[in-house]
């Protein structure tokens, strides 16, 4: 889940499985699409999917107004094969430990669950 500052980076591909070009913002996030357009489960992706301002300020957790005004993104939501969706956040393994970066990801994970719709939800570690 990343904010506009995070996004210093833009990386460009083709995705022959989306049939268009495709953005991430960094080495890791490039890595994982590379994997998702040769893994068999996967029927289509997107990358930097905006999330609703709204639906975070519904979030059952505390979100501060400057959380709530920024503009922020999940890394991947997958369609698998079958259907359902599946979100995945790219995370640096240095961040793992980052109080503020994980309070980011329980929002994120928070965020998707609102739907109840089976969207499974995960992170990505890489090196980046």
């Amino acid at each position: 889940m990343e904010r506009p500052e995070d996004r210093k980076m833009l990386y460009k591909f083709f995705s022959h499985k989306n049939n268009r070009n495709m953005y991430v913002h960094s080495r890791g996030a490039m890595e994982y699409a590379a994997e998702l357009e040769e893994a068999q489960w996967v029927k289509s992706y997107e990358t930097n999917v905006i999330l609703d301002p709204d639906r975070i300020s519904r979030i059952p957790m505390r979100v501060s107004n400057e959380d709530l005004a920024t503009e922020w993104t999940t890394d991947f939501v997958i369609t698998h094969v079958d259907g359902h969706r599946i979100v995945k956040e790219i995370v640096p393994k240095k961040y793992m430990a980052d109080v503020s970066y994980l309070i980011r990801l329980e929002m994120s994970r928070r965020y998707w669950a609102l739907d109840d719709d089976g969207t499974q939800w995960m992170i990505v570690s890489v090196d980046d």
